[in-house]
C-alpha cells in the first residue's frame, strides 16, 4: 500500500512524501515535480555538489522530464529534523490569519489552532478604540508552520552544544565549494540538531539556487566571501526561527564571531 503526502511548493516544485507499506515494513521516499524547475540542471548540480565532497543528500535521480525522486532526509527523526529557513521565511503568519478574520474570511482549523493565543476578536476592538501595534507585531512574529519546520517551530531548539566547532568545519566546506567554482546560495541549506546531544549539522538539499561557474558565466574573485556569507545567512535565520529567545544574541554573536 502507498500514500502520497504534499510535504512543500514554490516557484519551481510541488514536493510529495511517498510513503510504502510492504509487509508491515513503511519506507519513505521524496518526490518532486516540475512547475517550471528544469530537472536535467537540477541533477547536474546535484552531481557536482556531491562530487565536491560537501554535505548532501546521498539519492537524487530524474525519475522522467518532469519528475525527480530524493531521499526522505526526515524518514528516521531520532536525530532530530532537517529544517530550512527558507521554508519557514515563506510561512504566512498570525497577522496574515487576522487579516482574514477581519476580513470574514473563513479560517482553517491549522490556522485557528496555531493562532489560539491571540483572541482576534478582542483585538480587533482594541484596535478600532486605541490601536496596539505592538500585539500586531507579535501575530506577524508568529508562523503558521507545518511538516518537519512546524516541528521545530512549535518545540524550539534548547541548546546547541558544537556551534563553534561547527562553524570551523562549516568554514572548510565552504573552501571546497569555492575551488570547485560552485556559488550557494541561503536557500540550499538545511540544518538539524540532534536531540541526544545537541550537536548541530547541514546538508546542501535545494539545487535550485545554486550557480555552478565556468568561463562563460565567470568567477567572482570574492566567491569564497559570497559563499560564506550565503552559509551565515541560513545559519543566523534558523537560530533566529529555531532557537529559544534566550539563547538567541548568545548563538549569533558566535556565529558572527567566528565565520
Amino acid at each position: 500500500m502507498m500514500s502520497e503526502e504534499i510535504v512543500g511548493n514554490g516557484a519551481h516544485w510541488n514536493v510529495y512524501r511517498i510513503t510504502e507499506n510492504h509487509n508491515g515494513q513503511k519506507k519513505c521516499w521524496i518526490r518532486k515535480r516540475s512547475i517550471n524547475g528544469k530537472v536535467d540542471s537540477n541533477i547536474t548540480t546535484f552531481n557536482l555538489v556531491s562530487q565536491a565532497g560537501l554535505p548532501t543528500l546521498n539519492r537524487y535521480v530524474k525519475v522522467n522530464d518532469n519528475e525527480i525522486e530524493a531521499e526522505d532526509l526526515n524518514a528516521d527523526t531520532s536525530k532530530g529534523y532537517f529544517v530550512s529557513p527558507n521554508t519557514i521565511r515563506n510561512y504566512q503568519n498570525c497577522g496574515d490569519v487576522f487579516l482574514k478574520y477581519i476580513n470574514s474570511e473563513s479560517l482553517t482549523p491549522l490556522e485557528r489552532e496555531q493562532c489560539k493565543e491571540f483572541d482576534f476578536s478582542c483585538i480587533s476592538k482594541m484596535i478600532q478604540s486605541n490601536g496596539s501595534d505592538e500585539i500586531v507585531d507579535q501575530m506577524r512574529k508568529k508562523k503558521i508552520a507545518i511538516g518537519a519546520e512546524g516541528k521545530v517551530y512549535n518545540n524550539k531548539i534548547q541548546c546547541i552544544s558544537n556551534l563553534k566547532s561547527f562553524c570551523s568545519s562549516s568554514q572548510k566546506d565552504l573552501e571546497k565549494a569555492t575551488s570547485n567554482k560552485i556559488e550557494l546560495y541561503s536557500d540550499a541549506f538545511f540544518f538539524r540538531v540532534n536531540p541526544l546531544n545537541n550537536d548541530i549539522e547541514y546538508i546542501i538539499a535545494d539545487f535550485d539556487c545554486i550557480r555552478v561557474l565556468n568561463i562563460s558565466t565567470g568567477c567572482p574573485t570574492n566567491l569564497l566571501e559570497i559563499n560564506q556569507e550565503e552559509f551565515k545567512t541560513a545559519l543566523l535565520e534558523f537560530i533566529c526561527f529555531f532557537v529559544v529567545k534566550e539563547r538567541q544574541k548568545e548563538y549569533k554573536e558566535l556565529i558572527k564571531k567566528n565565520m
